[in-house]
């Protein structure tokens, strides 16, 4: 980190302090002082409990195997604190880093919070950097919806509950206020609860084309079919409305990564309308996609392998139980290394992926 950076990381990091925020009007009014950079940006906009990440990574690398610029948005990072904004599949560097963020901290109103700081600097970094296609809000190319956390299936252990809601249908309407009038919509399978409310949304609001990734089950009225069929642990064929069936090679580890890719080839699709290139690239960059910290193989030599998983719910700790044994050994030989904040659902957790190992 260089050292005109790191002051300002401090700078912003002071600002979690003032928690999450609902709404957008600081941010319109921030954007609105930096010269509203976020209005020229092309954006695809991603939201759900589980998978955001993955399938945001595999759209940015279809974006950059069809020859597009393109910038990407994350929360958490892993390692650098960069990460958490890309510039044409790369973390930002130190020098632009500061200079938008610095911009933000300076020119922006002081009461914004730490992630509507973060948010601001992407969008003057994007618009710098003159990316072709942005992963992030606002004005969308397409919408696209993963998974709503399902908890226990009793109504426990809901994630951001707090903020989100205490029930299914309440998260699915929070995750459904990205859809937009007139702007495609893909959405991952998900209970008929979600399902119903996401539908009710899109309606509402005119959202549309609809099209929701299905195994078998139809989707709601005025909503088509995507349907994944799985051929083994990464191979998957994924039928769209309209337009050839994909059969994908999926980079990421694991068998939930199929509905990820499914949202991500489709809204690659509804892209492709604009950039034609993409529907060729969408194959290539599906499997060419990595995103570290998921199901994340790491080879330390005489035989021992470290899996990496940032699972830290229910529905992700589920996920990890049933794709590990596909991967790695047996539960005989293998060491579970695990750590969670405090306020997550950390035992249930626990339950789940403590069977996995000795």
């Amino acid at each position: 980190m260089s050292a005109p950076l790191a002051p300002l990381i401090s700078r912003l990091l002071s600002r979690s302090s003032r928690g999450l925020a609902l709404g957008l009007d600081r941010v319109e009014s921030a954007l609105a002082t930096l010269g509203s950079p976020h209005l020229d940006l092309a954006a695809v906009v991603v939201a759900g409990t589980n998978g955001k990440g993955s399938t945001a990574a595999m759209l940015e690398s279809v974006a950059l195997h069809a020859g597009l610029r393109a910038g990407l948005t994350t929360s958490p990072h892993l390692s650098r604190f960069n990460e958490r904004i890309r510039v044409a599949g790369a973390p930002i560097a130190d020098d632009a880093f500061a200079a938008a963020l610095g911009r933000v901290l300076v020119d922006a109103r002081d009461d914004l919070t730490f992630f509507e700081t973060l948010t601001c600097a992407a969008f003057v970094a994007f618009a710098e950097a003159r990316v072709d296609i942005a992963v992030l809000e606002p004005r969308p190319l397409a919408t696209g919806i993963t998974a709503i956390a399902e908890g226990d299936g009793e109504g426990r252990h809901l994630e951001h509950a707090a903020l989100l809601g205490d029930s299914v249908a309440a998260i699915a309407r929070e995750k459904a206020g990205i859809l937009r009038r007139s702007v495609p919509a893909v959405w991952g399978p998900m209970t008929a609860e979600a399902t119903a409310v996401v539908a009710d949304v899109a309606r509402e609001v005119g959202a549309g084309p609809c099209w929701q990734v299905t195994h078998g089950a139809p989707p709601p009225a005025g909503v088509e079919a995507v349907r994944v069929a799985s051929s083994g642990v990464r191979d998957v064929r994924v039928a769209l409305p309209e337009g050839p069936a994909l059969e994908l090679q999926i980079g990421l580890a694991g068998r939930h990564q199929h509905d990820n890719a499914a949202v991500a080839a489709a809204l690659a699709w509804h892209v492709g309308a604009i950039w034609p290139e993409v529907r060729a690239a969408i194959s290539r960059g599906i499997q060419a996609a990595r995103w570290p910290g998921r199901l994340e193989r790491l080879a330390v030599g005489a035989g021992v392998d470290v899996w990496l998983d940032a699972a830290h719910n229910v529905d992700g700790a589920r996920a990890l139980a049933r794709a590990f044994p596909e991967l790695g050994p047996g539960p005989e030989r293998v060491v579970l290394v695990f750590g969670a904040l405090a306020d997550k659902a950390f035992v249930p957790v626990l339950e789940l992926v403590v069977r996995l190992a000795a």
